[in-house]
C-alpha cells in the first residue's frame, strides 16, 4: 500500500484535507463513495474523455445511489466513451475530509468523509459516447502525452503510474498469447 498525505485538490472549493492511497484490496463501505474514475488503456494508450465541464479527463463520475462502484465505471465508461472494459482492477482511492462543523450548502457527498474509487482497465475501443452535452468524442493518449495533461499532472500521477505499470504486464502477456 502506497499513501500521500496532505494533498490539496484544485477543484475542491472548499477547505479539505486527502489522502490518496494505492491499495487494490481496500474495502470501502459503498456509501462512503461519492465518485469513480478508472484509467482505461489500449495497450500504453490512456483512454481519456472530452468532457465539456473539465476538459479532457478520466472517464468516471458520481455514484447513483444503487450503484456500486464498480457499476459506476460501467456505466460511465459507456456513457464517456461508449465502451465497455475487457479487464478491470482496483486501484485505490482519494479520502476526501472536509474542514468545519456542517456540510457547505447543498453539498450532496457524506461530510465530512467522502472517497473517490480508482480503478484500472483495459479496453479494446472506443465507441461513440452516448448523446449528451456533457461530453464529446473520447481520444487515446500516449504516455508522453498523457503525463503532460493538467488532468493527470495536477493531481492524479502517482495513481496514473501505478495504473500504467498494471496496463504494461497485462500488454506484455497478451503479446505472449498472440505469439503461441
Amino acid at each position: 500500500m502506497t499513501t500521500q498525505e496532505n494533498i490539496q485538490l484544485k477543484w475542491l472549493p472548499h477547505a479539505h484535507s486527502a489522502k490518496m492511497v494505492i491499495d487494490a484490496e481496500c474495502k470501502l463501505n459503498p456509501a462512503d463513495v461519492s465518485s469513480s474514475f478508472i484509467f482505461a488503456f489500449k495497450g500504453e494508450d490512456l483512454l481519456l474523455a472530452q468532457v465539456y465541464s473539465r476538459g479532457w479527463d478520466i472517464p468516471g463520475g458520481h455514484r447513483e445511489r444503487a450503484e456500486t462502484p464498480e457499476e459506476t465505471i460501467g456505466r460511465e465508461l459507456f456513457e464517456e466513451c461508449g465502451t465497455h472494459t475487457d479487464m478491470m482492477g482496483q486501484l485505490g482511492y482519494v479520502e476526501i475530509t472536509l474542514e468545519g462543523e456542517n456540510p457547505p450548502a447543498n453539498y450532496p457527498y457524506p461530510f465530512p468523509t467522502s472517497n473517490l474509487m480508482f480503478y484500472w482497465g483495459i479496453v479494446s475501443d472506443i465507441g461513440s459516447p452516448s448523446e449528451s452535452m456533457e461530453v464529446g468524442m473520447p481520444k487515446f493518449f500516449s504516455p508522453e502525452e498523457a503525463i503532460k495533461l493538467d488532468c493527470i499532472k495536477d493531481d492524479k500521477m502517482m495513481f496514473y503510474k501505478e495504473a500504467l505499470k498494471r496496463a504494461k504486464i497485462v500488454a506484455e502477456k497478451l503479446k505472449l498469447i498472440e505469439q503461441l
